[in-house]
């Protein structure tokens, strides 16, 4: 469990780190130690009630930062630890990194609970004459990350061709576009559904730092068995990363 000492040091820490980006919602929301106010508690000493997350949303739009500077503020609350707000995928969500309940602690990090398309490759236009682009050093686009970091949690892919058709892909990236990169999931991908797609959960290599480039192409293909069409979606969520 953290002590009040513990809870003091990651608050002043946060600031310490962020001092133009935090907003301070600890001391409005604090009761005795590092307790949540009797009038904010929803009555397990962790979560807030209606009138702690209005308190909430109150501060944040009197702090006039983050949500209109497109940034990511730090933030700490008491009783259920510290928190942190950063932008998902253009909406605004709080993280709990660490939490105080019965006794134990628990870390979670921004998890995959809000997640959606992020980008999507494409290579030829159907016609049979498309099969010749497809070769084994072909790029099939590329996108740079700027100040964000991806999170890949699935990629979504399709081909179109004959039955039977199928390709072997890679996603890939590094801070520089001229080498081999590092490759998401550790391991090329297998695309042959002309239907659904193919769905490839990512578990490995999976954050893209930021600054990035991200590209895919060819890891193995087939002669005779080339797809006329390859559309590819990453799935997954991105956070703005400060400079």
């Amino acid at each position: 469990m953290l002590s009040d000492l513990s809870m003091l040091a990651l608050k002043d820490s946060i600031i310490a780190r962020y001092p133009s980006t935090y907003i301070d919602l600890y001391t409005p929301l604090l009761g005795s130690g590092s307790n949540l106010a009797a009038a904010y508690n929803a009555g397990d000493g962790v979560h807030l009630n209606a009138a702690g997350n209005l308190k909430i949303d109150s501060l944040i739009d009197l702090s006039g930062r983050s949500v209109v500077n497109n940034a990511y503020v730090d933030t700490y609350l008491p009783g259920n630890g510290i928190a942190f707000t950063k932008e998902v995928n253009g909406n605004y969500r709080t993280f709990i990194i660490s939490s105080t309940n019965q006794g134990s602690t628990s870390t979670a990090a921004a998890t995959d609970t809000t997640y959606g398309p992020l980008a999507t490759f494409t290579a030829g236009a159907g016609f049979a004459s498309d099969t010749a682009m497809v070769t084994d050093s072909s790029l099939f686009g590329s996108f740079y990350t700027g100040q964000y970091e991806f999170t890949i949690t699935s990629i979504q892919a399709v081909i179109k061709g004959n039955s039977g058709d199928s390709i072997v892909l890679k996603l890939v990236y590094n801070d520089s576009f001229n080498v081999d990169g590092t490759k998401v999931n550790n391991a090329g991908f297998s695309v042959s559904n002309r239907y659904a797609g193919n769905t490839v959960t990512v578990g490995t290599n999976r954050t893209i730092p930021v600054n990035s480039w991200v590209w895919i192409k060819p890891e193995a293909v087939i002669a005779g068995k080339k797809p006329k069409y390859i559309s590819v979606t990453l799935i997954g969520y991105k956070l703005y990363a400060e400079p």
